[in-house]
């Protein structure tokens, strides 16, 4: 910035603070307040919102374990649970024999 523009920024400053106001002030602070209250309300539903979805996430997570651990244990009982061991060594060409088909 020069300092003509600086000059004329001062000097239509000046002419702003002694120029009549074109806006009434009357509902400023009302409008402000109310602004603060509908920003607030938002933030409520937000947050409310967040909490919901986390509760549901928390929910679905806990019921997903439930259902493993009962798949889990439905199938080593259906299957007798060798084919389950950890102890058996499945290597890839163990899997062609005829017991696991």
């Amino acid at each position: 910035m020069t300092e003509s523009d600086m000059g004329y920024l001062m000097d239509n400053d000046a002419e702003l603070l002694t120029a009549p106001a074109d806006r009434s002030l009357e509902r400023l602070e009302s409008q402000v307040w109310q602004h603060v209250s509908e920003r607030m309300h938002a933030r409520a539903a937000v947050r409310r919102r967040l909490s919901v979805q986390g509760l549901i996430m928390f929910m679905a997570f806990i019921g997903s374990i439930g259902f493993g651990i009962n798949a889990t244990h439905h199938l080593q009982d259906s299957l007798g649970g060798e084919e389950l061991s950890l102890a058996l060594n499945l290597a890839p060409s163990s899997l062609l024999l005829s017991q696991f088909r």
